[in-house]
Order: C-alpha cells, then structure tokens, then sequence
C-alpha cells in the first residue's frame, strides 16, 4: 500500500483523471491521438563543405528542427518551434558532447570517404551546341548547350555573345541521370540570330583543366540549303558529263567491232 502525502495525492489524482478522461475519448471514437504526433529523425549532411548533425523532431504536426554545425560549434534552430529544443541542448553538457561525438564519428567519417569516392572520379564533359528551331537572320530562337556524360553533377556554365557574359534569357535544366551513372543537362539562351553575333557555352567542371568553350555562329539555313542545292545540281551535271562521254565511248567500240 502506498502513502501519498498531501502535496502529492493532488498531482496524482490530476493525472489519473487525465488518463480517464483521453481513454474515455478514444472508446468513443474521437481521434484524439491521430493530433498528437512526436516522431524524432537525425541525418548527417554537408553544405559547402561545412558538416551538420540535423535533428528533426515532428510534434503536433509542426516540424521542431535543430542542426548541430561543425563550423559553428553550437546548435541553432531551422524554425521558431526548435529554438527552446536548440536553447536546451546548447545548456546540456551531455547532450551536446553527444552530438559532437555522433558529428565527428558517423558524419565526418561518411563525408570524407564520399568526398575521396567523389574526387577520384572525374569523368569530363562533352558539349553540344545547337539552335532549337530552324535559323532565320532576326527571328527569336533559343540556343541549347547540351552538357552529356560528366561526373560529379557539379558544373558551372556561361554564355558568352561576341566574348561578354550573357545573364538575361538564361535558363536550364536539372541534372539528369544516365544509365552509366553519369549525368547530362541542358542550358538555354533565348536570342535573335544576327550575322554579326557569335556565342560560346563555356562550360567548368572538376575534369577539365580548362574551361571547355563550345562555339556557335549565326548562320541562315535558306543560305545554307541553297548552297547544298547549288552543290547538288553541280554533282548532277558532273554525272551527266561523265555519263556522256562513257556512252559516247562504248558505242563508238561497238561501231568498230560491227566493221
């Protein structure tokens, strides 16, 4: 049997009435605990080579996020509902040197063996440039870099007209996967052909020495299907010309051997 004191028989009798209360809601059919979700997830992630130990907690469907850095050396809260859960680990010396010891044993140690995979492999780009729609001199158009079989994912890409940088009318895609795990992304330029203007894609990455410029003028394609119908018609008369004086030959055999 157990004695409760007067300060005490007050909070326990207050708790018990809780617990009647919540379970005689349940057995009602009330969803009184699909509101009450505590659900705690920690991840080891870098950024700009600076190591986190992040912890999320999720508790009545708000997310309660705090994340220990390495360059820092504290832990700071991602919303407003973490800063008294951040505030309360930074004042627990146990619970800080335990972080600090997951952060230089399990974080650290993923993040280096991933970055010596990551920098022994380096397998350099190749750049395509090319217009997407047929080119006529002063019509809009939009000019493609497709960057195809690099790895790492990481790429830095400028375009150039007539030598300077070109920031407006840029866009691009995600990196995309490739079967032999490498990856290929395209970048875009929206521009209006003139005859006067070229344009480079430069392209930097980890496996070129040098930034790799893929060049590209403005060229009208009625000019050029011209000059391929000019060569065409050319190569035809060479034909007939060759075709002529071969039949001239042969029939001028068979006239000497009918004599």
């Amino acid at each position: 049997l157990m004695v409760l004191s007067d300060s005490e028989a007050p909070q326990i009798f207050g708790l018990l009435a809780s617990l009647c209360v919540e379970i005689h809601q349940v057995v009602e059919g009330r969803a009184l605990f699909r509101n009450w979700l505590f659900k705690g997830r920690t991840t080891c992630t870098v950024f700009d080579r600076e190591q986190f130990y992040i912890t999320r907690v999720v508790y009545f469907r708000e997310s309660i996020s705090s994340r220990f850095s390495s360059l820092c050396g504290e832990f700071r809260p991602f919303t407003w509902l973490g800063r008294s859960e951040a505030s309360s680990w930074q004042s627990e010396a146990d619970t800080g040197e335990s972080k600090r010891e997951k952060l230089c044993c399990c974080c650290s140690h993923k993040y280096h063996l991933n970055m010596s995979f990551t920098l022994k492999t380096r397998n350099p780009p190749e750049v395509t440039v090319f217009p997407k729609e047929p080119v006529e001199l002063g019509q809009p158009n939009t000019l493609i870099c497709h960057i195809d079989k690099f790895f790492p994912p990481v790429l830095n890409v400028t375009w150039l007209c007539n030598g300077e940088p070109v920031t407006e009318g840029v866009a691009e895609s995600l990196f995309l996967p490739r079967t032999d795990y490498s990856f290929h992304k395209f970048h875009y330029l929206t521009f209006v052909p003139s005859a006067e203007d070229y344009y480079d894609c430069r392209v930097e990455h980890w496996g070129l020495d040098q930034p790799l410029l893929k060049h590209w003028v403005s060229q009208n394609d009625t000019s050029q299907s011209a000059g391929l119908t000019a060569f065409a018609h050319f190569l035809m008369g060479l034909f007939v010309c060759f075709l002529g004086i071969f039949s001239h030959r042969f029939l001028r055999k068979i006239s000497r051997g009918s004599i």
